[in-house]
């Protein structure tokens, strides 16, 4: 896995705690 799909994936597990409406449509 790279960098920047190791950045990004921290990135969804941490706006997963989010209500869906708060999730950025960018990920």
């Amino acid at each position: 896995m790279s960098r920047i799909d190791q950045v990004l994936d921290s990135a969804r597990n941490r706006y997963r705690r989010l209500p869906a409406d708060q999730v950025p449509e960018a990920l």
